[in-house]
């Protein structure tokens, strides 16, 4: 039944990525034209404070753009997925914490050796980021990333600890399926469960935990292997460079 739901869950998902597309497409059409009327007004016959609310307006609809063209890209990326792509799992975490979430302090430790897994980078790329969401809307101001290599060392651990106020016991049982939410009447219940859908494509595990008031831990196992560095690369790379 699980499957069957998950495989219904899949074609109705493509179809609104496909919806959602197109509605972007306009949407950054119609952000493109206001942000240049923005950048067109003259602020030097504004007071102080229009040409504040001017200032954050432009502020704002910067970083709408900013937005739109990255969702748009990587449903791009997701419509055209690459069969055998292998990801480096630090460089996906390090490259995609550049993009920091406003308002979290992040603090991310890189414990393990270069990894390599079977999955597509932007996959990582978001369950990264919708955690990091996630916790800010929940109300944390201070997440840890920590990246660690198994005993095994045939996967890596990575674990997501916010400072937030926890999730309660009966929202922590069905927290990854579809359409659940918190209560925030915005959510739509779904970064959690693509989160879950991508960890699986990895193949991987993600799993939850949480102590009301101590925050949460999302915790997300990744099968895989330590990357072979070769003795003339790693030489390569030891030798200073020339003046």
């Amino acid at each position: 039944t699980d499957q069957i739901l998950d495989v219904a869950m899949q074609r109705a998902l493509t179809t609104t990525l496909l919806n959602l597309g197109n509605f972007l497409h306009e949407l950054r059409n119609v952000q493109t034209a206001v942000r240049m009327n923005l950048e067109f007004l003259d602020r030097d016959r504004l007071g102080p404070d229009q040409s504040a609310a001017v200032s954050d307006a432009l502020h704002a609809a910067r970083s709408e753009q900013s937005l739109l063209e990255e969702t748009l890209d990587e449903l791009r990326r997701q419509a055209q997925p690459r069969e055998g792509s292998v990801l480096v799992v630090g460089d996906v975490l390090e490259r995609t914490l550049r993009g920091r979430v406003s308002g979290l302090q992040i603090d991310y430790r890189d414990d393990a050796p270069r990894f390599e897994v079977h999955g597509e980078p932007a996959h990582l790329a978001t369950v990264l980021r919708n955690l990091l969401r996630n916790a800010r809307q929940a109300g944390a101001t201070e997440v840890q990333v920590e990246l660690k290599l198994e005993s095994t060392a045939r996967s890596v651990l990575i674990t997501v600890t916010d400072n937030g106020p926890g999730i309660p016991p009966e929202q922590l049982e069905k927290l990854f399926q579809a359409f659940v939410t918190s209560g925030k009447p915005t959510g739509t219940g779904l970064r959690l469960y693509l989160c879950r859908r991508y960890v699986q494509l990895m193949p991987g595990h993600i799993h939850a935990q949480s102590k009301p008031p101590h925050g949460a831990t999302f915790s997300i196992r990744l099968p895989g292997k330590v990357a072979i560095v070769h003795a003339e690369a790693a030489a390569n790379v030891a030798q200073p460079l020339e003046a």
